[in-house]
């Protein structure tokens, strides 16, 4: 019997074509059913799909029948407690410590919503062999299924629609999200007054380049986890540090019509308006901020707080670091990326967050911070 292997859920730090790869690879294993409350049970820590035909998989080696059994991620446990109303940390716990009451707490709630015949997507990536699969989402029958390929690919050509050449410089894919970052390396302006006294981490000083590029990030979830939003991320040369403008993105939630009980085999043209409407948004938006204008306004507006100076570094960092609910750990790296940067500024701090972003385990992680890191730069400042 041959065995295929279900697609990666994560990757860090990937190319372009390795993304493109691993998405394509997704896309050809998933499986969306939606199904009745009635029919979805938790079975030893386990969601089991109950159909009323087998499932079968039809493949150049031969037919394959498909385990009706899928082991939850964490991002399908928070689908069960947000839509069945449990505390997702008492669900998490329960998976971990004690899966027999995790089975009753969920089978309980779940028997109350077929009484009220509620239905449920499930997006899954099926068990070969007789394995389990893979539970990845549990979600409502409204939300609209914009897989990341797609999205991707009506991004870029949105992209290349603006006429304005761009490099990718980094893809992640997480349990929860995609992110690819881009920039526009031709589209650089000086930063001397908050660039010239800064280090890098590999040793190159802020004063020998102080250019800044603009650039952004494309995002997207296809399991639930927030809309696809397109955002300006200005990028410092010297480093690559990133700082994400959100509040100059552009967001579209997933949001549909009821879908049928049953398998659902996404149609070519099934989302192509909204594929249509993502390649708009996305040209208008880069024409926007991949500009001098805009590059140049963000340099002003950073610049005169950017030059504060830090007295108490470890108060300051503290203070930056619970306001924006960094854990200790990252408190402790940035602080030590702070005191390595020799820029003993507001703008230090920033380039201290962006800088620990990088090396982030998770890509999560990196947009989290680097989506902070001007509010980091404004409490600094206050400071």
């Amino acid at each position: 019997m041959t065995t295929l292997a279900t697609p990666a859920l994560e990757t860090r730090h990937a190319d372009l074509s390795s993304m493109v790869g691993l998405l394509a690879e997704q896309y050809a294993h998933r499986v969306d059913l939606v199904q009745p409350a009635s029919l979805i049970h938790a079975k030893g820590g386990l969601i089991q799909l109950a159909t009323d035909t087998p499932r079968v998989e039809i493949t150049e080696h031969g037919v394959t029948t498909l385990s009706d059994l899928y082991t939850p991620t964490d991002v399908f446990h928070e689908g069960i407690a947000d839509k069945l109303g449990i505390p997702v940390g008492y669900v998490r716990r329960m998976a971990v410590e004690f899966p027999e009451l995790w089975d009753q707490n969920v089978n309980g709630w779940l028997g109350i919503d077929a009484d009220n015949a509620k239905k449920y997507l499930v997006r899954t990536f099926p068990g070969l062999d007789g394995g389990p699969g893979i539970a990845r989402a549990f979600l409502s029958d409204r939300y609209r299924v914009i897989d990341n390929l797609d999205v991707l690919t009506a991004a870029l050509s949105g992209i290349e629609a603006s006429g304005i050449k761009v490099d990718i410089t980094g893809c992640d894919l997480t349990e929860r999200r995609m992110y690819v970052r881009f920039v526009a390396r031709d589209l650089a302006l000086p930063a001397n007054d908050f660039l010239r006294d800064y280090r890098a981490p590999n040793g190159d000083m802020g004063k020998y380049n102080t250019l800044v590029s603009a650039g952004g990030v494309i995002t997207n979830s296809e399991l639930g986890g927030g809309a696809y939003a397109i955002y300006p991320r200005v990028v410092v040369q010297v480093c690559g540090n990133g700082m994400t403008v959100t509040k100059d993105g552009t967001r579209k939630v997933h949001l549909g019509e009821k879908l049928s009980q049953g398998k659902i085999d996404w149609s070519a043209d099934t989302n192509s308006k909204w594929l249509d409407l993502v390649k708009s948004m996305t040209t208008d938006s880069v024409a926007h901020w991949l500009s001098r204008d805009y590059l140049s306004a963000f340099i002003n507006e950073v610049t005169g707080q950017a030059a504060h100076r830090i007295e108490n570094p470890e108060e300051a960092i503290e203070i930056v670091g619970k306001k924006l609910r960094f854990d200790d750990t990252q408190r402790a790296e940035i602080l030590r990326s702070f005191i390595y940067g020799a820029d003993p500024t507001a703008g230090g701090v920033m380039q201290a967050v962006t800088a620990v972003a990088q090396t982030q385990a998770s890509g999560d992680k990196q947009a989290e911070m680097e989506s902070r890191a001007l509010e980091a730069l404004a409490i600094a400042a206050r400071l």
